[in-house]
């Protein structure tokens, strides 16, 4: 569920002995619509049991079939006469934590992407917000990668969103450049906010993301 819809304060993920598609169901999951792209994010490490009684490695494959197929990052472990337990993870555990400690948490990554099918949750990763949807989509995408003082995004059925900016990543001193779908929407400086930095702060309750400008895009 992290995973596919509130990934931000996470460095990755352990899915053991599960299915995604449980999400999908309105009676066991919650009947989320689930999104690949929001996977592209975090690293994964699955396990399941190859006899599993509620989920073996045949239904999980098709699953991780599209992980490879799509490029996310993830390591699979398919263990063999395995069941639905974690027998395994004595033997296992020294490699996940080698896993973990090769993926540290990002706090601003310089690339960041997100689907969402709503704006009031599950409408964010990390420095990027959705905030307005086109009426004629059920979902919006928001690829941004910045460089520099230039963040430059596509947008597609998204017709509002917000930069979450933190000054050690970018220079307020200098204008900041923002382009969406390859046209310019935004050059001028930025105003830094304690207000920002608080309600940011109470929101995240994590001294290692701050923001302290709020820039709102909502014509392109």
């Amino acid at each position: 569920f992290f995973a596919f819809k509130q990934p931000t304060p996470w460095s990755v993920f352990l899915p053991y002995i599960g299915h995604p598609g449980v999400l999908r169901n309105p009676q066991s999951g919650g009947g989320y619509s689930l999104y690949f792209e929001n996977l592209m994010n975090k690293p994964l490490y699955i396990v399941n049991g190859e006899n599993d009684r509620l989920y073996p490695v045949s239904a999980v494959q098709p699953f991780i079939d599209i992980l490879d197929e799509v490029g996310v990052n993830h390591i699979f472990k398919a263990i063999t006469g395995g069941g639905h337990n974690t027998d395994w993870l004595p033997d296992e555990k020294p490699m996940i934590e080698k896993f973990k400690l090769a993926n540290p948490r990002d706090a601003f990554p310089e690339n960041v992407q997100w689907v969402a099918d709503r704006t009031d949750k599950y409408n964010r990763n990390l420095w990027i917000r959705v905030d307005g949807l086109d009426s004629t989509n059920n979902q919006g995408l928001l690829q941004a990668t910045r460089r520099g003082n230039l963040i430059e995004v596509t947008a597609r059925g998204v017709t509002e969103f917000t930069l979450l900016l933190n000054p050690e990543e970018l220079d307020f001193s200098r204008e900041v450049e923002v382009r969406v779908n390859s046209k310019e929407v935004f050059n001028a400086r930025v105003s830094q906010s304690m207000e920002t930095l608080l309600d940011w702060a109470v929101e995240d309750l994590d001294k290692s993301m701050l923001y302290t400008v709020e820039l709102p895009i909502n014509s392109y």
